[in-house]
């Protein structure tokens, strides 16, 4: 069965946190010295445009990919601590 590629937004999510954090922090720095470098050109005009809408949508990311990962953390640790309950009554007989 062929594998399912996956987009650059669930490669994001499935990635720390702090990573989309940064390629935001890094976008809001990096835009506007872009669009100051090329204001001839139009294409850059646009990015002008799409700049605030780009930065927001990391930030979400990076959001959800926080609250995948404390989510997941809270599972393994009721997994962990279901397996050493389960150990020390088995144990126990």
């Amino acid at each position: 069965m062929p594998r399912k590629r996956s987009s650059v937004v669930d490669d994001l999510i499935l990635s720390p946190w702090w990573v989309s954090a940064g390629l935001a922090v890094v976008a809001s720095v990096a835009f506007p010295i872009v669009v100051e470098l090329g204001k001839s050109n139009p294409i850059l005009a646009a990015l002008k445009t799409a700049a605030p809408f780009v930065i927001f949508a990391l930030f979400f990311i990076s959001v959800i990919s926080a609250i995948r990962a404390w989510v997941n953390g809270r599972m393994l640790d009721l997994a962990n601590r279901d397996r050493l309950a389960h150990r020390t009554v088995v144990e126990g007989i």
